[in-house]
């Protein structure tokens, strides 16, 4: 007897659609599955809040396969692709665009390979494009080929692809959000390692290229996010080939040591295994050497010595050898300077650790710089929170506001301790401070924005904790809170966009506690003679649950604002980094 869910037969395929805005294009789409010569399917179709008459468009299909789930918030079409797997019930799970067209053959052409071969786990097609332009793509169709080629890039069509239920849920494995734009080629190079993939050699699908898809219109993300996953690709595959990997696994100098020094033996290892293609392995190791080279790295007499021999150095044309080489001796005598102030400031901070350390320093002086305009919620939140907690060395720097709600608080509390400016300097006011920041920058301090909000699980020691940690990663300069996204209101217009943006900072974990990433001027921990917002400049972390924030912007009804809201977005210009519920997206902390 067959299998049933609710009186009805469980499908061999469920088809996976997300739709957003595609009513120019749905009855094409729905129609090309609907058409399938194998018919045994589930149409699992998510609308992701549309405003055009997309769902009407879906319930004209009368079909009983067609299963709508409708969503009365914009989530992303990430969301809706991991609840899809969740919830399929077909063995095989296939995935559909609202704006592409399905060969009618599509499906039957992929269950016979899946019945050919019981160790493949994913299978794609080649395509045909149409609209902006129109062309046959032909990808690799063996296995060896499309491995090999995740190396330098994404080789198997997205919503061509069909894979194996079984071999998502056993692996727990989902799309991550944190690589959005680029998260089916992620996820081939972690499904790579564990099953087989193939590509069929027929364009069984018609791709529509169009101005303002993803892939076009955030090229610049997604070449980011694309070279990350090489190099996480690459490091996989060095343990295999050689039984090691880079310390750290970014672009930068220590992987520039790790490719000089082990270039040849991954080479050899893998004539022996053919593990992939020599040619691809070389585009990835010659892309490699030019990201950490020009990218990453300063120029110093040791990456000229130590890259000698290398390919990237025999690769050179004369001009090019030369150039580089008179750039690293130019700059050998200023890297010597800085060496020498280095060797000094890392003497002196060892000393305030140790008065730290010894308890004649007090981890709750330490002083806290909040950089505020024209708020005063917020500030009070933020204010409360530190003092409930001990914190009571803290300086409000104030540039030029003009609420009155706030100039009245500052004139009734003369025991918060208060520098008022006569002119805006913006986010990063103290480093044109030079009176102020002479006398701070001896000592580890706080530079914060007033709009934060410590969650309430945060441990009171969290400067201690902050502290600790620099002194552990002694190559770091500032530590700060990392920012809590999980409970985001629906009503905030920009929620999706928050998420996806934060999710990229916590891509390199250096502990359970803390990540690599970039931080401005979110509350942070600064170690002695930092500049405050230059995250780029400086080696930074940010902390885990507990040691979050809210940032509060984030958690106001764009549709209900307060009159004070309101003055803010009157007075904080466009240009300046102070604004919120103007501008969508704003600085590197948003």
């Amino acid at each position: 007897m067959d299998k049933t869910i609710i009186g009805k037969s469980i499908p061999t395929i469920s088809v996976i659609m997300p739709v957003y805005n595609a009513a120019n294009y749905l009855n094409e789409s729905i129609k090309s599955i609907l058409d399938q010569t194998f018919a045994d399917f589930e149409f699992l179709i998510f609308d992701d809040a549309s405003t055009d008459n997309s769902k009407e468009i879906i319930r004209s299909f009368k079909d009983e396969r067609i299963i709508l789930y409708e969503s009365s918030i914009n989530t992303g079409y990430l969301t809706h692709l991991n609840r899809g797997i969740e919830i399929a019930h077909g063995a095989y799970i296939a995935r559909m665009d609202a704006d592409d067209i399905s060969h009618p053959e599509r499906f039957q052409m992929q269950i016979n390979a899946f019945l050919e071969d019981e160790t493949l786990g994913v299978c794609g097609t080649n395509y045909q494009t149409f609209g902006e332009r129109e062309k046959e793509v032909v990808h690799p169709g063996e296995h060896r080929e499309i491995f090999s080629s995740l190396l330098i890039g994404s080789y198997i069509a997205h919503p061509s692809v069909m894979f194996r239920k079984s071999l998502i849920q056993s692996n727990k494995i989902h799309y991550e959000p944190a690589y959005y734009t680029a998260e089916d080629y992620e996820l081939w190079t972690r499904l790579a390692f564990l099953t087989r993939f193939k590509n069929i050699q027929r364009p069984l699908l018609k791709y529509r290229i169009q101005p303002n898809q993803i892939s076009q219109s955030k090229v610049s993300l997604q070449k980011e996010l694309a070279n990350i996953i090489s190099l996480n690709f690459f490091h996989h595959l060095c343990l295999i080939l050689i039984g090691s990997k880079a310390a750290d696994m970014k672009f930068g100098h220590v992987f520039f040591k790790f490719l000089i020094k082990y270039e040849r033996s991954i080479r050899k290892a893998n004539e022996k295994q053919k593990l992939v293609n020599a040619d691809h392995l070389d585009k990835a190791i010659s892309r490699y050497y030019k990201l950490n080279i020009i990218s990453q790295l300063k120029y110093n007499p040791s990456t000229l010595f130590e890259s000698i021999g290398s390919s990237f150095f025999n690769r050179l044309s004369n001009r090019e050898r030369t150039k580089f080489i008179v750039k690293n001796l130019i700059f050998y005598r200023r890297e010597r300077f800085i060496k020498i102030k280095s060797f000094l400031t890392e003497r002196y901070i060892q000393m305030l650790v140790k008065l730290f350390q010894l308890k004649i320093l007090n981890y709750y002086r330490i002083p806290i710089i909040i950089n505020n305009f024209n708020r005063l919620a917020y500030l009070k939140i933020l204010l409360d929170g530190l003092k409930s907690r001990g914190y009571h060395n803290i300086i409000i720097l104030d540039n030029q506001s003009t609420y009155q709600p706030l100039l009245d608080f500052y004139s009734n509390n003369k025991q918060i301790k208060v520098i008022r400016l006569s002119k805006n300097l913006g986010h990063l006011a103290l480093n044109q401070l030079p009176s102020l920041y002479n006398k701070i920058k001896y000592n580890f301090f706080v530079y914060t924005d007033p709009d934060l909000e410590i969650i309430k699980e945060c441990p009171d020691n969290f400067i201690e904790v902050f502290f600790k940690s620099l002194n552990r990663k002694q190559n770091y300069n500032k530590i700060g809170f990392g920012l809590k996204i999980d409970d985001l209101p629906d009503h905030y217009e920009n929620k999706q966009k928050v998420i996806q943006w934060e999710r990229k900072f916590t891509l390199y974990p250096l502990s359970s506690l803390e990540f690599d990433a970039n931080i401005d001027t979110t509350f942070s921990l600064h170690k002695p003679f930092s500049l405050v917002g230059v995250g780029y400049q400086y080696k930074c972390m940010r902390t885990n649950f507990p040691y979050l924030m809210r940032h509060l912007p984030w958690y106001e009804n764009t549709n209900k604002k307060s009159a004070e809201q309101i003055y803010y977005d009157n007075t904080a210009g466009i240009s300046s980094s102070w604004h919120s519920s103007k501008i969508k997206i704003y600085d590197p902390n948003l």
